[in-house]
């Protein structure tokens, strides 16, 4: 678990690049705040792992003016 902890706070394309130089098959999820349309880039908010190699990425879009 410790080289999926890695991939927290990364913006999703990045995320995803990591994902297939370690040869994990991935399946996003996005979430957002509701009545909110998303809005920046999204970033990994969890990672979870799934069978035979897999990893979900759950991403958030990034609130304009909130760091990381």
């Amino acid at each position: 678990m410790d080289r999926e902890k890695l991939l927290l706070a990364l913006e999703l394309p990045v995320a995803l690049e990591r994902c297939r130089q370690n040869g994990w098959d991935v399946e996003v999820v996005l979430t957002a705040p509701p009545h909110r349309p998303p809005q920046g880039v999204a970033r990994v908010v969890a990672v979870r792992l799934l069978n035979n190699g897999r990893v979900a990425l759950v991403a958030a879009p990034a609130v304009p003016g909130k760091e990381v």
